[in-house]
């Protein structure tokens, strides 16, 4: 599933009826703040994420998310070890995310293992996160 955070958005610009804008804040809403478990800082530059991602879908996708002045893409995708992430800054300055998940002991980003049960690094470029039951 793919959840693009402008273009949903932007999608109600044309004259929305009231009961049409409620709705569509709550789907969006729903997708951004329940599944991607999203819990934006732009004062400080950084994101929590606390991903679920349901057992017969192969990957989620959040793109173009806006914290303050930067834009950032995630997907979470199955792979045969678990579950991996990417993400990218698309633009604007590098973003601090902490990353937690149900279940999850350890992450790997980039190489590098983290104990404790969550990643916490600056998403500058792009990077890739598996994650450790």
């Amino acid at each position: 599933m793919d959840i693009d955070v402008p273009l949903a958005l932007g999608a109600w610009r044309v004259t929305p009826a009231p009961a049409d804008l409620m709705a569509a804040s709550g789907v969006v809403g729903a997708a951004v703040f329940g599944v991607w478990g999203v819990r934006p800082d732009a004062l400080n530059e950084s994101v929590a994420l606390r991903p679920f991602l349901p057992d017969t879908w192969p990957e989620l996708s959040l793109r173009q998310l806006r914290v303050g002045q930067s834009l950032a893409d995630f997907l979470l995708r199955r792979t045969r070890n678990g579950l991996a992430l990417s993400a990218s800054r698309v633009r604007g300055p590098a973003l601090r995310v902490l990353l937690t998940c149900e279940g999850v002991e350890a992450f790997e980003v980039d190489g590098v293992e983290l104990t404790g049960g969550r990643a916490v690094f600056r998403l500058e470029q792009e990077h890739q996160v598996a994650f450790h039951t």
